[in-house]
């Protein structure tokens, strides 16, 4: 979990509430379908009141269900790019340097040339947190790549240099993540529909396939 894992629980409060608002609506609208087929499979002697009752129930049921179809998911993915862009901006505001953050003897190590791509990985792992020191950590490990000639070593170090070129890049990447799941559990991405039937369905598997991905952003 980082400091911006709020930004995370924000956008799975607001898939939740989407979720349930138009869960809520297309099971109302089944019972009503099915009242309506109970309704009109009335026997001689049933009152026809029954069956207008139930047919303006349905009529009320599908005006409900349109328009939370029409609003629920547009407005979830409003509220997700509004999320993002606060985000964007809280991990540039972040990833500026900070002399303070700075650990005087890691940062010895690094200069001293002695750090083999296991240990630039556990300094990683170690200083995930701070962004500061993760640039410091991409500046040393690319030019100890460069003065490496063993070519698996020197892409062990590029690979680390770059992963850590910027925290915004892979605070972002785990954001379009568990944005995508979103998309999947939810209406789509805009270029195919979904019936309302698969969307109910999908989006029950949220709390699977995105709860962790939450929990540790």
């Amino acid at each position: 979990m980082s400091e911006f894992n709020i930004f995370a629980k924000r956008l799975d409060e607001a898939f939740r509430k989407s979720r349930s608002e138009y869960n809520a609506a297309f099971h109302a609208l089944e019972c009503a379908r099915q009242a309506s087929r109970d309704a009109n499979a009335w026997t001689p002697g049933d009152s026809e009141a029954r069956i207008d009752c139930a047919a303006v129930g349905l009529h009320d049921a599908e005006a409900t269900f349109n328009e939370a179809s029409a609003r629920v998911w547009d407005n979830f993915k409003a509220t997700r790019r509004t999320i993002r862009a606060e985000l964007e901006q809280a991990v540039r505001t972040a990833d500026i340097v900070n002399p303070d953050a700075i650990n005087s003897n890691a940062l010895e190590l690094m200069k001293s040339g002695v750090m083999t791509s296991d240990d630039y990985a556990a300094f990683v792992k170690k200083y995930g947190n701070n962004h500061t020191m993760l640039r410091l950590i991409s500046h040393y490990s690319a030019e100890a790549a460069k003065a490496q000639d063993n070519s698996g070593e020197a892409a062990a170090l590029n690979a680390i240099a770059l992963d850590c070129q910027s925290g915004e890049g892979a605070v972002m990447r785990a954001w379009d993540s568990i944005s995508a799941i979103s998309d999947s559990c939810g209406d789509g991405d805009g270029y195919r529909r979904k019936s309302p039937g698969v969307i109910v369905s999908m989006s029950e598997k949220w709390d699977d396939l995105a709860g962790e991905a939450v929990e540790n952003f």
